[in-house]
């Protein structure tokens, strides 16, 4: 059976969103169930994942194609550096 394509946008790279979306793909059984990906940027998720303090990795992508079936995936939909507050 093929795994599902979960998409997730972060939200405000402010709020709490991203917070449980880390602490919810940290779960080391959700890359069994379905292919997570985060659309948003890989360095706010880095960000967010070191505070959090999850030990998953995850892969870098910009595009569909290039996902990774078994890892949390995060496609970057911009490249400017942003403030996070």
């Amino acid at each position: 059976m093929k795994k599902l394509k979960i998409g997730i946008s972060i939200g405000d790279m402010n709020g709490v969103g991203l917070e449980v979306i880390l602490k919810t793909l940290n779960h080391r059984k959700m890359t069994d169930i379905c292919t997570p990906v985060i659309y948003g940027s890989s360095k706010v998720v880095s960000y967010h994942k070191n505070i959090v303090g999850t030990d998953f990795q995850f892969q870098s992508a910009t595009s569909c194609e290039e996902l990774n079936m078994n890892r949390v995936n995060v496609i970057n939909c911009w490249d400017e550096n942003v403030n996070i507050t």
